[in-house]
C-alpha cells in the first residue's frame, strides 16, 4: 500500500487539493475569457470554475505512475485501488468547495464541486483512451467552453456546464452522469485490460 500511495503521487494529490481550495478562497472570483463566436465579449468564466483541473492534472499525473504489466498480476487490485483514489480526490475537493460556499468564504464554492465531479468523469474516459489523455481531456473541454461555449448574450450553452450557474439542475445532471458512467464504465473494464497486458503477446 505504501508503495501504491508513493508511485502515485498522493502527497502531491493532497497537496494540489489543498491548493485548489486556497485558489477558491483567494481568486476564485477573477474571470477568464477568451474571443468567442458566440458572443463578441467571450464567455466569461471565474477561476473558482477552473481550479478542479488543477487537481485533476496532478491526479492524472500521479495515476499515469506505475508498470501496466506488473499492476495487471499484483495481488491486490490496483484498478480499485485506482478508482478509490479518484472517487476520494474528488470527493475532498468538492466537499472544501461546498464547505468554502457555506462558511461564505466564497459564492462559487458550490459550482466548483459540480465541475470537479464532473471534470472527472472526463479524466476517466480520457485515461481509458491513454494513460496521458486523462491530464488533457478535461483541459480541452474548458478551453472550448470557454472559447466557444456562449450564446450571443454571453450566457453559457446548455452543453457548457462548467460556466453554468450552480443551481442549473442541467448542469448538475450532466456532471453528475459523467462522473457515474465513466467510473461504472472503467470498473467494468479495467481488470479485463490489465488482464491482457500482463499477457507476453499483449
Amino acid at each position: 500500500m505504501r508503495l501504491w500511495l508513493k508511485t502515485r503521487r498522493a502527497s502531491l494529490i493532497a497537496a494540489s487539493v489543498a491548493a485548489s481550495a486556497a485558489l477558491l478562497v483567494a481568486v476564485g472570483e477573477l474571470a477568464v475569457s477568451l474571443p468567442s463566436f458566440g458572443s463578441l465579449s467571450g464567455l466569461s468564466v471565474p477561476v473558482a470554475l477552473l481550479t478542479p483541473a488543477v487537481v485533476l492534472l496532478v491526479l492524472s499525473y500521479g495515476l499515469a505512475n506505475g508498470d501496466a504489466h506488473l499492476e495487471a498480476v499484483a495481488a491486490r487490485r490496483i484498478w480499485l485501488l485506482d478508482n478509490l483514489l479518484v472517487v476520494s480526490t474528488v470527493t475532498s475537493t468538492a466537499a472544501l468547495g461546498l464547505l468554502a460556499h457555506a462558511m461564505g468564504l466564497s459564492p462559487l464554492g458550490t459550482a466548483t464541486a459540480r465541475n470537479a465531479i464532473g471534470l472527472a468523469g472526463l479524466m476517466l474516459l480520457g485515461r481509458h483512451m491513454s494513460p496521458r489523455a486523462g491530464a488533457l481531456l478535461p483541459v480541452i473541454f474548458l478551453v472550448i467552453v470557454t472559447a466557444v461555449g456562449s450564446n450571443r448574450d454571453g450566457t453559457a450553452e446548455w452543453w457548457a456546464w462548467p460556466a453554468a450557474l450552480a443551481d442549473e439542475a442541467s448542469s448538475w445532471a450532466i456532471a453528475g452522469g459523467l462522473a457515474f458512467g465513466s467510473l461504472l464504465f472503467t470498473s467494468r473494464v479495467r481488470p479485463s485490460l490489465d488482464f491482457s497486458h500482463s499477457s507476453p503477446n499483449g
